[in-house]
């Protein structure tokens, strides 16, 4: 597949940045592969990371948090937990086009119940998701935004 490479003139505060145009399975300026572009820059980014591997498996979730906010690569320190809609992007544009190398296993979000306390997580098997207690155990992919 050919690929064609764009590059965009950005003004930010006045100066110039040349950015790269991608394509979803691309690798990402972090080493990671992109699994999202909403098509124009916004609120500071475009395009959205995923890690290449888990960076946690069998974690609790402050555990994956952490694991996240720790997480390096491509000398990049902005990773974070993915929100659940991301994971759905996850697993929609790479886990179901065989790209990302997910397992069948259920990974953790950011996001939590403010009545329950319980966390949301969602199943790479089926593409459900479910509300499970925080001190269960899944895997972790850590996300950055660009």
């Amino acid at each position: 597949m050919n690929k064609y490479f764009i590059f965009l003139i950005i003004f930010l505060s006045g100066n110039i940045v040349f950015a790269q145009n991608y394509s979803i399975g691309d690798t990402g300026p972090a080493g990671g592969i992109i699994f999202y572009d909403k098509g124009w820059y916004s609120n500071g980014w475009r395009y959205l990371e995923a890690s290449r591997t888990d960076v946690s498996a069998n974690a609790v979730w402050n555990t994956a948090w952490q694991s996240c906010s720790n997480f390096r690569s491509g000398n990049r320190n902005d990773w974070t937990l993915p929100r659940i809609q991301e994971l759905d992007l996850m697993y929609r544009n790479l886990k179901q086009r065989g790209l990302g190398n997910f397992g069948n296993n259920l990974y953790w979000s950011s996001n939590q119940s403010k009545k329950s306390g319980n966390v949301f997580v969602l199943n790479f098997t089926t593409g459900n998701i479910y509300s499970v207690n925080p001190n269960s155990t899944f895997h972790t992919r850590a996300v950055r935004r660009f």
